[in-house]
């Protein structure tokens, strides 16, 4: 505050605001941050624990900042560990903040995790595995998934 108010810069926008405190995350805490907002809203640990390339006991380290910097809290411990994005708007500034290519590529490798992680339960899962596939372009995996996703939502 020894600046003269003209000098003061303030973001003009809550994205904008919400946009600096993501850049000003750690190096390691950004990547996680962004991406868990590939898996959606709502995060499970051990789809994230699949794709974030880091090993558990970092994971661990860096959801507790994140949970501390109020991006993240903690939804559900039973029967798995879940997260939540703590606002609408943080999640789509993270996602929103990857580059195209790294966002694909992290749409593809989440289909392979749920497939891995769900293998008799896919047919729960198929919405979420068609729009990641369609989002990972992951085309064969993608028509096949929203046609399972159609055909459910028709039935019901």
């Amino acid at each position: 505050m020894t600046k003269v108010p003209e000098e003061w810069q303030i973001p003009a926008t809550a994205q904008a605001i919400l946009a600096a405190r993501i850049d000003r995350l750690a190096p390691e805490d950004k990547p996680l941050l962004q991406a868990a907002s590939v898996i959606g809203r709502n995060v499970p640990f051990t789809l994230l624990q699949a794709i974030a390339d880091i090993p558990e006991n970092s994971l661990h380290q860096g959801l507790t900042r994140l949970q501390a910097a109020e991006f993240l809290y903690e939804t559900s411990l039973f029967p798995d560990l879940e997260y939540t994005f703590k606002h609408s708007l943080t999640h789509e500034i993270a996602y929103g903040s990857m580059l195209q290519d790294r966002r694909r590529a992290l749409h593809a490798r989440i289909v392979e995790a749920l497939e891995a992680l769900h293998p008799n339960r896919l047919a729960e899962q198929v919405e979420r595995l068609a729009h990641h596939a369609f989002r990972g372009e992951v085309w064969e995996k993608a028509v096949t998934y929203l046609r399972q996703a159609g055909a459910k939502a028709l039935a019901r």
